[in-house]
């Protein structure tokens, strides 16, 4: 919907059948996967105001297990009569995923698909300046924090893809099988119970944290002529561990080891 203010209003509802994904256990027997709900909405404020901004959310809820999929996202565009125009964009995202999968394992004449049921949390914080100093040099600023985590309990098996019963699909590994020490320890799974373990993977918790800074300098010094400074900050880090909290998650993106890169371009114009 289209306003006569220049507002507008998106609203969708999409609604997935059950069926068959050839993906879920890459390139393992295709799997059933429960339908699912989902509904979005969008409102946008008037673009040519001074101020603007806009604000989306989605849900999303599935058959039989009931995960969840949640999503916040919104911005806010300030353009003053002048030279500087600013922009702050925001998301949050949530999601549950109770067959995320992690890994696939030959031992002898079988292959062993490992699934878990993962939380996963995301957020991050775009912001964007653009000043002309005059009409021929220009700066412009870009910075965004992000941190993602993630959480895995419930690992198992796969067993019977198709099964009619969504619990028949499943072998649960409990403690009699599944070795899982955390931290940087790998995850040992014993699958005949024998005492031994038949094959391991890494920790499957996650955060990673990142934060991407840009700041470019544009010198129209002749007519088809311009030279570019840039600087470019990158921080990033990795951590077998699952901190949900996102607050403190964009603070250690400050904090995180990085990388400075300094450029000069130059595009002259021969004129010929």
């Amino acid at each position: 919907m289209d306003f006569p203010n220049y507002w507008g209003l998106d609203l969708r509802l999409e609604r997935t059948l059950p069926g068959l994904s050839i993906h879920l256990l890459r390139g393992g027997p295709a799997f059933a996967q429960p339908g699912a709900w989902q509904a979005n909405a969008h409102i946008r404020s008037d673009y040519r105001h001074t101020v603007s901004g806009d604000l989306g959310a989605q849900y999303q809820v599935e058959d039989i297990t009931g995960a969840v999929r949640e999503n916040l996202n919104g911005g806010l565009q300030l353009r003053p009569p002048g030279p500087l125009a600013l922009g702050l964009d925001g998301e949050v995202r949530h999601e549950i995923n109770d067959r995320q999968y992690l890994t696939s394992e030959q031992v002898g004449d079988s292959t062993y698909y490992v699934l878990g049921h993962l939380d996963r949390r995301e957020a991050s914080v775009t912001v964007r300046a653009d000043l002309a100093l005059t009409p021929r040099l220009s700066l412009a600023l870009y910075a965004q924090p992000f941190v993602s985590a993630g959480r895995f309990t419930g690992l198992k098996l796969a067993a019977d893809p198709r099964a009619a019963s969504y619990a028949a699909r499943f072998d649960p590994l409990g403690p009699d099988r599944l070795t899982r020490p955390g931290g940087d320890s790998a995850v040992a799974v014993d699958v005949n119970r024998d005492g031994v373990s038949d094959f391991s993977f890494d920790e499957p918790n996650f955060q990673v944290v990142a934060l991407r800074t840009n700041a470019v300098l544009r010198w129209d010094f002749l007519p088809g002529s311009t030279l570019f400074v840039v600087w470019q900050q990158s921080r990033e880090n990795d951590a077998p561990h699952a901190t949900l909290d996102l607050g403190r998650g964009l603070l250690d993106t400050f904090t995180a080891a990085g990388q400075n890169v300094f450029a000069v371009k130059v595009a002259y114009w021969l004129g010929l």
